[in-house]
C-alpha cells in the first residue's frame, strides 16, 4: 500500500532562497529539497511507507542564513515541533471516536524508595464505576505524564473500558527522575520497581494475585526498561506491552553509539537468551519505518527462542506519540481483551 502527499509552502513574496523539507523518515539522509513555483514551494512524496508523516521546513535566506519553521496553514502541530499531515490511508484507533466516555478517577501517590534520590511521584487511573475494592488489573506506565498530554493515555483508558474494548483496569502513571539513567537497564532502577514502588502501589490497590495480572507499559527507553525489570525479577512483570523499544544492538544501532549507557543495553539484550525466568507474556509493537524496526524483530525471535510468549505488531509509522497512542490498544488486548 502506498499513498502520494503534496506539501506546499506559501511564499508568495519569495522571502525564501531555498525551502528543504524535514521529516524523521530520512533524518539520516538529506532533506528533500522543495520548487518554487507560482508563490509556494512544493514537494510530492510518492510511494511513502507511511499512513501519517511529521514535518517541518527548513528555509534558507538569500544571504545564507537558515531556520526550522512550520507551515502556518497546516492545522496540527505534533509535540516536538511538528505539522502533522494524514494521508489517504490513515485510519485513527477507534476509540478517539469514544468521545462520551466518563472521565477516569483519579488520584496520587508518593511513593518513598531507599535508593532514589527523591521520591518517586505517581497518578493512578481507574475507569468511572470501578469499585476501589474490586480487584483488576494493574497497567504501570513509564512516562506516565507523557502517555496523557501527548498519547491521550487517560481517554484510552475510559473509552476502551466504556466500550467494553478492554476489561476495566487501573494505570500507575510512573514519571522518570532521571530518564536515560534509569530507563537504560539500570540495576539499581529495576530494584526499586520490583521491591520498593510494585509492593507500596499493592497496598493502595488491589491487584488479582499473580504477577500477570501486573502489566508493564512503555514506548522507546521506558519500554526497555520494563523488560529490563522483569527480566531480573520474575515476581514483578508478568505481562509486558512494549512499543518501539530501544534494544540497542551495534549491527543494527551503530548511530545511536553517543548514547551513554549503549554497552550497558546491548550487553542486557544479548543476555536475554540466557535469562533462566519464567515464560512473559509480551506483546510488541513498532514502526514500519523506524530505526529500531530490525533491534525489535531481533528481540521478538530472542524472546520466542528463550520460552517466552511473544506477538509483534507493525504499524506503518515512525517512532513517536501518536504511532505509540496509535498502537496502545495492539499491545495491551492481548493481556486485557
Amino acid at each position: 500500500m502506498s499513498d502520494t502527499c503534496v506539501i506546499e509552502l506559501e511564499d508568495s513574496k519569495h522571502e525564501h532562497h531555498r525551502v528543504w523539507l524535514l521529516s524523521d523518515l530520512w533524518k539520516r539522509e538529506a532533506p528533500k529539497p522543495l520548487t518554487f513555483e507560482k508563490g509556494k514551494w512544493r514537494i510530492t512524496l510518492a510511494d511513502l511507507p507511511l499512513d501519517r508523516i511529521e514535518t517541518a521546513f527548513l528555509v534558507e535566506s538569500e544571504a545564507g542564513a537558515r531556520r526550522r519553521i512550520l507551515d502556518e496553514h497546516a492545522p496540527v502541530v505534533i509535540t516536538g515541533g511538528w505539522n502533522e499531515r494524514l494521508l489517504s490511508t490513515y485510519r485513527p484507533p477507534s476509540w478517539t471516536r469514544f468521545e462520551n466516555a466518563p472521565p477516569c478517577s483519579t488520584s496520587d501517590l508518593r511513593l518513598e524508595t531507599a535508593l532514589l534520590p527523591t521520591p518517586v511521584r505517581a497518578r493512578l487511573l481507574a475507569p468511572a464505576g470501578l469499585d476501589p475494592t474490586k480487584t483488576a488489573p494493574l497497567v504501570v506506565v513509564h512516562d506516565g505524564s507523557d502517555a496523557v498530554r501527548f498519547g491521550q493515555f487517560d481517554a484510552f483508558l475510559r473509552a476502551t473500558v466504556a466500550a467494553k474494548r478492554l476489561r476495566p483496569f487501573r494505570a500507575l502513571l510512573l514519571d522518570p527522575i532521571d530518564r536515560e539513567e534509569h530507563y537504560s537497564a539500570s540495576p539499581e532502577y529495576a530494584s526499586v520497581i520490583a521491591r520498593e514502588i510494585l509492593p507500596q502501589v499493592r497496598e493502595h490497590v488491589r491487584v488479582p494475585s499473580g504477577s500477570r495480572h501486573v502489566i508493564g507499559l512503555g514506548a522507546s527507553l521506558g519500554a526497555l526498561a520494563h523488560l529490563h525489570v522483569a527480566t531480573t525479577y520474575p515476581n514483578s512483570y508478568g505481562s509486558l506491552a512494549l512499543q518501539s523499544g530501544s534494544y540497542f544492538r551495534s549491527e543494527f544501532d551503530a548511530n545511536e553509539r553517543w548514547f551513554r549507557h549503549f554497552d550497558r543495553i546491548e550487553s542486557f539484550v544479548a543476555s536475554i537468551p540466557t535469562r533462566n525466568v519464567r515464560p512473559l507474556h509480551i506483546a510488541l509493537s513498532v514502526g514500519r519505518a523506524e530505526e529500531n524496526l530490525a533491534n525489535n524483530r531481533s528481540l521478538a525471535r530472542a524472546l520466542r527462542r528463550a520460552g517466552h510468549e511473544v506477538s509483534l505488531k507493525t504499524k506503518r509509522d515512525l517512532h513517536n506519540w501518536v504511532a505509540f497512542r496509535d498502537a496502545f490498544e495492539d499491545v495491551l488486548r492481548p493481556h486485557l481483551g
